[in-house]
């Protein structure tokens, strides 16, 4: 990410892990993505809409209702599936009946009396969009969408004056915020570029203040818009953390991987990638603790690549105690091996080692002669404070009573 601006790719970045992972794709911590959602209640076995929302799924949520043609898309891509599965198919005759429960808007589904989906046919697209099928399935969609983000919003949004004038993180969620609003309500969002163009908008803060007045909030709780956005900004405060940090932290070299390419496919993850990814994904589901866990990452003694090649290659064998006239290389290689060690005790056992070699025993030395040092020093300014305290005390007056 440069350090000035944001690329096409860091948008994409934006829009995936910040609005789609941290906000869209997930319900308290816990990610939703691969299944149907609905955006609201039910209710003794009906269906209390939100709004004009319907069925939605995605990381970056495509609602049903508003996209009729995903619907269709979505049956014919479970029929291809269970087919090739040999799972249980929808009878021809029922697909345009499911297809259209599918894509009913909440109004519609309020005009029916909140009729619910067959469980049944609810249970098999679930099931379809867990697999792998499933997963490009959505994926393909959530690209389709974030690219539309990125034409209608990014692109635009990078000539406007505000966003060339603040920082990189600024810039960051300027891009969030105005993208999230767009993919809830595309007229608001629409509404908030344009004032952006105009200079109508001097700050964030502004925009955020302007968005929190469209729907008057019921019991002091912020209404959808509201909580969409704070809940991006969330995600989008994670990307900050990972770009600012340490470059030898695992969790920023992690990203600066990931982001290179941000919309690929989940299922292409193999091996170490997959680690990183999830762990990257982990940031963003738990948004409230990434900041602690990056931070964690950047005080933790990182290895050279000479230090790495040799642990590698099994060079350093802490199961043996530490030759006594160990050079100082040696008993650096063996404490980093010691630190990395399996199990509490072998790598106590490797530390006592360390503190029997020579070159322990020098640096245990010099450590209790800086411990003496100070506490002499301690004990003099005890001894100055004292004889101060005594010079100062008043004077006693002995009276008969």
């Amino acid at each position: 990410m440069n350090s000035k601006d944001l690329s096409n790719s860091d948008f994409q970045a934006i829009a995936y892990f910040a609005i789609g992972v941290t906000s869209e794709g997930s319900i308290g911590n816990r990610e939703v993505a691969y299944k149907l959602s609905f955006a609201g209640t039910e209710k003794e076995g009906r269906m209390i809409p939100v709004g004009n929302s319907g069925f939605s799924l995605g990381m970056i949520q495509t609602d049903l209702g508003q996209h009729k043609d995903v619907a269709k898309d979505l049956v014919r891509a479970y029929q291809d599936w269970a087919v090739k599965n040999k799972e249980v198919s929808f009878p021809k005759e029922q697909e345009d009946k499911i297809i259209r429960e599918l894509g009913r808007t909440g109004e519609e589904i309020k005009s029916q009396g909140g009729k619910p989906l067959d469980r049944n046919v609810e249970f098999q697209i679930n099931k379809f969009l867990a697999s792998s099928d499933g997963i490009t399935f959505i994926h393909n969609h959530d690209i389709k969408q974030i690219k539309k983000l990125e034409q209608n919003i990014f692109n635009p949004l990078k000539e406007t004056n505000l966003y060339k004038q603040v920082s990189v993180e600024d810039k960051i969620k300027l891009a969030t915020v105005n993208a999230k609003v767009y993919n809830q309500n595309e007229s608001l969002g629409k509404k908030i570029l344009t004032g952006l163009q105009h200079n109508r908008y001097k700050s964030i803060q502004e925009i955020t203040e302007m968005v929190d007045g469209v729907i008057k909030n019921k019991n002091n709780k912020p209404d959808y818009l509201e909580s969409g956005y704070k809940h991006a900004l969330k995600g989008a405060n994670v990307i900050t953390e990972l770009i600012k940090a340490n470059p030898s932290n695992p969790l920023f070299q992690a990203w600066e991987k990931i982001s290179e390419n941000p919309l690929a496919n989940p299922n292409s993850f193999k091996g170490r990638q997959r680690e990183d990814y999830l762990e990257i994904k982990h940031l963003f589901l738990n948004s409230d603790k990434a900041e602690k866990i990056i931070r964690k990452h950047n005080m933790q003694p990182q290895l050279s690549p000479k230090h790495e090649k040799s642990l590698g290659k099994s060079e350093v064998n802490i199961s043996r105690p530490l030759v006594k006239n160990a050079s100082a290389d040696e008993f650096r290689e063996y404490g980093f091996a010691a630190l990395l060690a399996d199990g509490d005790n072998k790598r106590y056992a490797a530390l006592d080692s360390l503190l029997d070699s020579d070159v322990g025993r020098g640096l245990r030395q010099n450590a209790d002669k800086v411990y003496a040092a100070q506490e002499s020093e301690q004990e003099m300014a005890r001894l100055a404070e004292e004889q101060a305290r005594q010079v100062d005390a008043p004077v006693m007056r002995m009276g008969r009573g």
